[in-house]
């Protein structure tokens, strides 16, 4: 989680949803901020449960996007980056396909891995086992948000049904507002513009990049993947309620 005390909001950082690109810009910037880290990893995915009461004058805000290309975005890097323990949930990165691995991710719980010790970005105290043993049915795209967004105590999330989730769900939603992560950009620029700073680069290709040294994945294919008809509907299908409530959240969806 990203935070300004001088100008008084909180940015939650959900994965592979520009919020690294955001974070370079603030520190092309010199915008002042500070980050909120959950664990002694350092990773900066803090769920706005971690706020509690603090700063409750705070804007709070995310970022997310369409569950299509999040999916592929996921998978890339993961297959640039030779997998990593973010994607060791479900099978070994370099030996599955898009689509074999986005069908398992639409059904964690049939498909998560007990035996890889994961736990990473959501909360420093939530386990696979407490995952399988929720009463949430949902993806694990939807898990994820759900987890990172919601302003109450992961496991008390989870220890509720679908129907309680979206029947509460504007007071289980802990943040103001959510950005459309494709133009969360156009409107990162407009901000910049009004305080008379001029962007040498665009949102999506950053000044300053983040040199991880991992040599790349030589399986890695970097062209574009197209998902079949049949997968493409199942995202869509699958979480569709939960979806519709993310993007009516977010006042920048668009049509």
């Amino acid at each position: 989680m990203i935070i300004s005390d001088s100008s008084k909001w909180a940015y939650v950082h959900l994965k592979k949803t520009a919020g690294t690109a955001f974070w370079q810009w603030l520190q092309q910037y010199r915008i002042p901020h500070r980050v909120l880290r959950f664990d002694k990893k350092g990773t900066n995915h803090s769920s706005i449960y971690r706020l509690g009461d603090k700063h409750p004058d705070y804007f709070k805000f995310s970022t997310i996007r369409n569950p299509l290309t999040w999916y592929k975005s996921w998978y890339h890097r993961a297959q640039h980056n030779h997998g990593g323990n973010e994607m060791t949930m479900f099978g070994d990165i370099t030996k599955i396909s898009l689509e074999d691995w986005t069908m398992k991710a639409l059904y964690p719980k049939e498909n998560l891995d007990l035996n890889c010790e994961w736990i990473w970005d959501i909360s420093a105290d939530i386990s696979l086992q407490d995952i399988l043993d929720s009463k949430l049915d949902t993806s694990w795209l939807t898990m994820h948000w759900l987890i990172q967004l919601s302003k109450i105590h992961p496991k008390e999330l989870l220890s509720m049904t679908e129907e309680e989730v979206i029947n509460s769900f504007d007071e289980i939603l802990g943040v103001d507002y959510l950005f459309m992560q494709e133009t969360f950009g156009e409107t990162i620029m407009k901000v910049l513009a009004e305080r008379t700073l001029t962007p040498q680069s665009q949102l999506n290709n950053p000044i300053v990049r983040r040199n991880t040294g991992v040599e790349v994945n030589p399986n890695y294919k970097s062209s574009e993947v197209v998902f079949s008809d049949t997968l493409q509907n199942e995202i869509r299908n699958r979480d569709k309620v939960f979806y519709d409530k993310f993007y009516n959240q977010s006042p920048l969806a668009g049509g």
